[in-house]
């Protein structure tokens, strides 16, 4: 097994432990735990949240690195930290950590790296607050713990793990005093004890759900800064199906980066729009693909496309273009194929000699209004993906308006 040896030195003060399991609570400590929980966001809103891809930039006292991390509702989860002279791989599958060896191959890890990321997944925490965490048990006998007396006063509620470590959330001061302000957590001895404080900022909605957008791990004097570019939710297409984890871990690892490469790409289709910026609507778009869309299937060139797309984005501008159900993703088991499906409502205003789109945006309305006119409207597409030359390329889109 490969141990922590394995993991640049630095960091290793960032790793956490968190577990899963079923509550065995004091009925107003659960309470408690599932009001903190319902605060992030009602419990069907979060279920539906079924995977987080976050890409943070990171800064610490040796420097700044980048974290990638793409986790699932199941417990299966992909970890990538980047250093400026490192690169540390971890994947959880089937409740065993797995890390990159320096012969650079995914190997069975021991316990502790699964700390190591499980610590970093800071959106599926808390989105499973409830189910990560369990309020302390009676122990008749033992002196109130300390933290449980300070509790009413300051705000926070101490809780432990399913391995018995020490975990206090404690909530905001101000405004936003429903939502958990800070995240203290006990480290196992395996990982040097102590503790590890997670503060929480800038949060945002997703979905309905808030999560933060910043977060600041602090250990042993040390501060780690993390402001997150991309916190991107969705969903594995029903009769979809990953590699085994346990048979074929290097696919697994694979496949979680193309669902999170995906979502990404949507992602920046959304922003383009937002942009008005033709170039990145095109920047993943393969050069030939097939479009349908209005009853017609046609095949087009990325320059006739950005020849019609370019005009159109240049006159208008959008308050809104997002996604307002999670986004349906799929992978092929060879990596080669893949596709992306979402629903997503759109509104702006609309400029002189504007035109419509055939796939793909607002439905057509006639001649170019002589003054900019409120547009509005609903889509679903489906994105369709290929790999060529190592990177993924948007081979073709299928798409419908609202009516």
């Amino acid at each position: 097994k490969v141990g922590m040896a394995c993991v640049a030195r630095p960091l290793t003060a960032l790793c956490l432990t968190l577990g899963c399991s079923a509550l065995h609570a004091q009925p107003v400590a659960m309470s408690e735990l599932q009001a903190l929980a319902d605060a992030v966001g009602p419990a069907d809103r979060r279920q539906a949240l079924a995977g987080i891809s976050a890409r943070a930039d990171a800064n610490g006292p040796r420097g700044s690195f980048t974290s990638a991390m793409v986790s699932l509702a199941d417990g299966t989860a992909r970890f990538r930290l980047e250093m400026q002279a490192s690169t540390t791989d971890l994947l959880m599958a089937a409740g065993k950590p797995y890390v990159r060896s320096a012969t650079g191959e995914l190997q069975a890890a021991d316990a502790a790296m699964a700390a190591f990321l499980r610590g970093h997944e800071v959106h599926r925490m808390l989105l499973d607050l409830e189910h990560r965490f369990r309020p302390l048990p009676p122990s008749p006998g033992r002196p109130e713990d300390a933290r449980a007396a300070r509790a009413p006063q300051s705000g926070c509620l101490p809780l432990q793990s399913p391995e018995g470590l020490a975990v206090t959330i404690c909530r905001a001061a101000d405004a936003a005093a429903d939502l958990p302000r800070s995240i203290e957590l006990e480290l196992p001895a395996a990982l040097g004890g102590g503790s590890t404080t997670i503060e929480l900022g800038d949060w945002r909605s997703l979905h309905g759900v808030r999560l933060p957008f910043a977060a600041d791990f602090l250990h042993a004097g040390e501060r780690h800064t993390y402001r997150y570019t991309d916190v991107l939710p969705f969903r594995l297409a029903p009769g979809g199906a990953l590699p085994s984890g346990a048979d074929a871990p290097e696919q697994l690892f694979a496949r979680l980066g193309d669902l999170a490469d995906f979502v990404s790409a949507h992602e920046r289709t959304l922003m383009a729009h937002r942009q008005s910026d033709v170039g990145l609507l095109l920047g993943d778009v393969a050069g030939r693909s097939t479009v349908s869309g209005r009853g017609t299937l046609a095949e087009t060139s990325r320059d006739e496309l950005a020849a019609r797309l370019g005009p159109y984005l240049a006159q208008i501008q959008f308050t809104r273009y997002e996604d307002v159900v999670v986004p349906v993703v799929a992978v092929s088991a060879d990596g080669t194929l893949g596709w992306l499906a979402c629903q997503i409502e759109a509104a702006g205003t609309r400029g002189r000699s504007a035109g419509s789109l055939d796939a793909g945006g607002p439905p057509a309305t006639g001649a170019a209004s002589e003054a900019s006119e409120a547009i509005a409207y609903g889509f679903s597409w489906v994105e369709l993906y290929a790999l060529s030359s190592g990177d993924w390329q948007a081979i073709g889109n299928v798409s419908s308006p609202r009516p």
